[in-house]
């Protein structure tokens, strides 16, 4: 069984045993969906069978899917170190930043600020109202200066400020982790932000953060923090949550019409509502279920600090190895300060696809592929999680050094293994 108190190697064995997936291959994939824990899956199978046995809609079930839902709230506020009240149940990061996003009255030609390296939540999110009420997606971007489109080495910081400093900048919103790797100093580009518009509102989207590293939401000073809850969380598909600041910047009856009460029923008046006025509808019990058994198991049973000290150490490991190997570029930062739990890179001669496709084949590593941030061929991106083995990685490394000694058409083809019949 596993416990907070096990010593590191016996933890790491009993957490690999819980999480069957684990040893179905190298699985460095949880920055796109986690590994599901036989507790959790087992948790979800009960409430299936009890609603095939018994049926759905008894008076004690909707009582009881009530008291799911503050159970999955209060787990995901522990990890975020923040009230329960601040926290708003969703389907998943994407869906957060989403509800979010309709929380700000826009209007047509209102700016909305981000990053190159966002990821495809934010771009989802920002299309919406953007392609709905005619704003304008401005990309503070390293590459290209926002005000002109001419190159710059101007730092992250001065870039966003430079582009939230125009009137018609409505909304921030940035990845706490970028999609190669890259962890955003938050908290200091929010002071920066707030020295010139104190009125913007700033949204974080921590779906490659939470689970990964330490995040005291409370201490950003952002207005919301969108949560995934099927990455390093390890809860099922199309879970996830919205942390909401008291700032008022956010409006929940903007966010949707269908906004729950804590009762489960509409109609209460928004002021007497808390986060919870940002939940987008009803939400599968199952699901709900499977998130907070997930979340509440790895803070109770497995340990956060534990958890959140060892993804970012094994990412830094095979960020070692892979530094040594000459056809492999590294675009996760070298600083440990810097990074989070994902290293992104391409193998020279290398198509993305095909490189993730033969470590399958040759060491059943299951990987990544993710657009670029710079423009660039898409990335290979491994994501390292609390239940991965520093053997396996090495493994990894290894493979990854053979694929870069070579091309596709030079490879040499991995040995058959003949099974003769008695």
């Amino acid at each position: 069984m596993v416990s907070p108190f096990l010593p590191d190697a016996a933890k790491l064995r009993s957490v690999r045993e819980a999480i069957p997936a684990s040893g179905a291959g190298i699985y460095v994939n949880t920055a796109e969906a986690g590994p599901l824990p036989a507790e959790t899956a087992a948790a979800m199978r009960e409430i299936a069978d009890h609603e095939t046995r018994f049926g759905r809609g008894h008076a004690a079930d909707l009582e009881d899917a009530a008291a799911r839902r503050d159970e999955a709230r209060a787990a995901l506020a522990a990890v975020l170190a923040a009230d329960v009240g601040s926290v708003a149940l969703t389907r998943g990061s994407t869906d957060a930043l989403a509800v979010a996003l309709r929380g700000i009255e826009w209007s047509a030609g209102d700016r909305l600020v981000t990053v190159a390296d966002a990821g495809p939540g934010i771009a989802a999110a920002a299309a919406g109202v953007v392609e709905r009420r005619g704003v304008e997606l401005v990309v503070a971007d390293r590459r290209r200066h926002p005000a002109d489109g001419t190159t710059t080495t101007a730092p992250l910081t001065e870039l966003i400020v430079s582009a939230t400093l125009d009137g018609d900048a409505r909304l921030v919103v940035l990845p706490h982790v970028g999609v190669a790797g890259r962890r955003l100093p938050i908290a200091q580009l929010v002071a920066a932000i707030r020295s010139v518009r104190p009125d913007v509102p700033i949204v974080v989207d921590g779906r490659l953060a939470v689970g990964a590293v330490p995040v005291m939401v409370d201490e950003l000073g952002v207005d919301a923090y969108a949560v995934g809850g099927d990455a390093w969380l390890l809860g099922p598909a199309a879970t996830g949550g919205l942390w909401v600041a008291p700032s008022g910047r956010l409006h929940p009856d903007l966010a949707g019409p269908d906004a729950l009460t804590p009762s489960g029923r509409t109609g209460m008046p928004i002021r007497e509502r808390d986060a919870r006025a940002f939940e987008p509808g009803e939400l599968p019990t199952t699901s709900v279920v499977g998130l907070a058994r997930s979340v509440g198991w790895l803070s109770m049973f497995v340990g956060l600090d534990w958890v959140l000290g060892r993804a970012p150490e094994l990412a830094g490991r095979l960020v070692d190895r892979l530094a040594e190997i000459d056809a492999v570029e590294l675009l996760t930062p070298a600083m440990a300060a810097e990074r989070a739990a994902i290293v992104a890179l391409r193998i020279r001669g290398w198509p993305a696809e095909e490189a993730v496709g033969e470590l399958g084949r040759r060491i059943f590593a299951i990987a990544g592929v993710v657009a670029s941030p710079d423009a660039g061929p898409p990335m290979i991106r491994l994501s390292t999680a609390c239940f991965n083995e520093p053997s396996e990685l090495d493994r990894l490394a290894d493979a990854i050094g053979l694929l870069a000694a070579h091309t596709p058409d030079t490879l040499p083809r991995p040995t058959a293994l003949t099974i003769v019949h008695g």
